[in-house]
């Protein structure tokens, strides 16, 4: 059944590409049916099975089209859905390991956080390291180098290109740490994230982030009122 549902993703693909072009449309409900097989078969099967899927979905992300891009984010989100943490810290280094300048690092940002925010009972342990899988990317959105910013006014921009998306998954991310030492590096990570010489930009977007980070520790249960104390200290001394 596996082979049968991988074949219907490529046969779509296939019959998409000889009539657009390059333009090539993903069946997601073929990406729904191989990701619910996935999940019971073995780690290496299953690993195999996702990079598979990801090829297509990949191709989806880099496209002009919102339409290929908009398919590519439903797949994620079944993939996450069907997979849960499985895999997940892979599929996001995958995904990095793409482009990422110009309007693919803004569709990446959107990429994370679908694939994050459909992740259904994640650990903490996974949440540390999909944390540190993407805290480039958090960054590169958040804090984009002059160059960057001009290069994104040079092309017309997309919808993925809202700091929003980076923000929601600061706060998921700091809803799920349970272990303080964690805590505490997630929290100065992005202190450490302002440059030196901050622009307007910069402080604006810092005061997002210390924004999705206190929403994030308020959700999370693990957390008492001391354990807030301590974070907030540490945030001030790295901060001053």
């Amino acid at each position: 059944a596996l082979p049968l549902a991988q074949a219907c993703i490529t046969l779509r693909r296939d019959a998409q590409s000889s009539e657009q072009g390059s333009s090539q449309y993903l069946q997601t409900s073929a990406i729904s049916c191989v990701s619910s097989m996935l999940a019971l078969f073995d780690h290496e099967k299953s690993e195999a099975g996702t990079l598979c899927m990801l090829k297509f979905i990949i191709e989806n992300m880099s496209s002009r089209s919102e339409k290929l891009r908009d398919n590519a984010m439903t797949a994620l989100k079944f993939i996450s859905i069907k997979l849960g943490e499985r895999h997940l810290p892979l599929i996001i280094r995958v995904l990095r390991n793409g482009r990422t300048t110009g309007f693919h690092l803004h569709v990446l940002g959107k990429a994370i956080h679908v694939l994050v925010s459909n992740c259904v009972n994640m650990s903490p342990e996974i949440a540390t390291v999909v944390f540190v899988e993407i805290v480039p990317t958090l960054q590169a959105n958040l804090f984009g180098s002059a160059r960057d910013r001009m290069d994104s006014k040079s092309t017309k921009p997309v919808v993925e290109a809202k700091p929003s998306y980076s923000l929601k998954t600061i706060s998921l991310i700091a809803a799920l740490l349970k272990d303080g030492d964690s805590l505490i590096k997630f929290v100065r990570t992005f202190v450490r994230m302002l440059p030196e010489s901050p622009d307007s930009r910069s402080q604006k977007n810092f005061e997002l982030i210390l924004h999705a980070l206190h929403e994030g520790l308020l959700r999370n249960a693990s957390l008492g009122v001391q354990n807030l104390t301590y974070l907030a200290g540490s945030l001030v001394e790295e901060y001053i």
